[in-house]
């Protein structure tokens, strides 16, 4: 959306979970399977995905952010991979954590973070 092309433009880094590239390649070939988009479309996303990532610093779970994804998990309710990404947003000291998910949202800001709920 515009809204969140703005924000991604505003930022000075970019930090995105290791485990969200496989995540979102997981999506899309959901779609494709359910020819919600077609062949085309999917290696079109695949490539814009590429592009994101290199300007993206990924950033593996290490025991720290897999501490705080647990007390997600336990505390907040959250599902794994929406914890991990909660916790490595703290572990990188984020200025902004964007989601359109709002136990995620709820869990951030347990956590100290600033949200925006797209």
């Amino acid at each position: 959306t515009p809204r969140v092309l703005r924000r991604l433009r505003e930022a000075s880094a970019l930090f995105f979970s290791s485990l969200g590239l496989p995540e979102m390649i997981s999506l899309f070939a959901l779609w494709e399977a359910e020819r919600r988009i077609s062949e085309k479309d999917y290696a079109a996303l695949r490539r814009e995905l590429a592009r994101d990532m290199e300007q993206t610093q990924l950033v593996s779970p290490d025991g720290e952010i897999l501490r705080w994804a647990v007390e997600c998990v336990e505390v907040q309710g959250l599902k794994t991979l929406e914890a991990v990404h909660v916790a490595t947003a703290r572990r990188m000291r984020c200025g902004r954590f964007l989601t359109a998910n709002r136990a995620q949202a709820r869990a951030a800001r347990s956590l100290g973070l600033t949200v925006e709920v797209l």
